[in-house]
């Protein structure tokens, strides 16, 4: 399996251009059978005027009482040569345009291979930019993963020095992904004053209600 496989604009590019490579070749033969007919239709006139040019030349000669006579041979002769000549002319007919049309096919035929070399220069380009892009992701993602490895057993580490040091005792212990617990140390104990205790507000007085708005008192 080629690398050009995974191209799909290489592979669209290639079922068009044996597209095109069936019908330059069926152009082709066809043109050469058309010329092979034509030369064979040809043949057949030819071989009907030799026919009737040598009857004609026999009649001819037999009339003026001369069939016996060696100028009845030369006109048969001539008249072959003639018939002979056509066909040499028709072969070379034939050859001439079957050869054309193998160099129109064979120049076509050139084109495609070219231009099939140009889209698999590029196709190949684009399937190097894509495994560039490809390969630096992987690169990216492993390096990432690396990275997370190192992160887990620097924890693993941690946890194993914490457990060994009797942080861990009595079935605690904290996971990787947390911190260990902070031992508080209690304060000193906060003295209190008791001698006055804090009113919220001064008790309501009936007689004098103004004197006493806004007033704190100890009791």
């Amino acid at each position: 399996m080629s690398v050009l496989d995974n191209d799909p604009a290489f592979q669209s590019f290639l079922r068009t251009l044996n597209e095109r490579r069936t019908m330059i070749t069926a152009d082709r033969d066809r043109q050469r059978a058309s010329l092979l007919a034509r030369r064979n239709i040809r043949f057949g006139e030819l071989a009907n005027q030799e026919t009737r040019g040598l009857e004609g030349v026999d009649d001819t000669y037999e009339d003026r009482g001369m069939f016996r006579s060696g100028g009845r041979l030369e006109s048969r002769a001539d008249l072959v040569q003639q018939i002979n000549e056509g066909r040499a002319q028709e072969e070379f007919n034939l050859a001439e345009g079957q050869s054309q049309a193998n160099r129109t096919a064979a120049s076509s035929l050139a084109g495609l291979a070219q231009q099939r070399a140009e889209q698999e220069i590029s196709a190949r380009a684009r399937i190097s930019d894509r495994e560039f892009a490809m390969a630096s992701q992987a690169r990216a993602e492993r390096l990432a993963k690396e990275e997370r490895e190192r992160w887990e057993a620097e924890q693993r580490r941690l946890q194993s020095q914490y457990n060994s040091s009797g942080g861990g005792g009595g079935g605690g212990g904290y996971s990787p992904y947390t911190r260990p617990p902070v031992k508080r140390t209690p304060g000193p104990p906060i003295l209190q004053d008791r001698s006055k205790r804090y009113s919220p507000g001064p008790r309501p007085d009936r007689r004098t209600p103004e004197a006493t708005v806004g007033k704190r008192r100890y009791y």
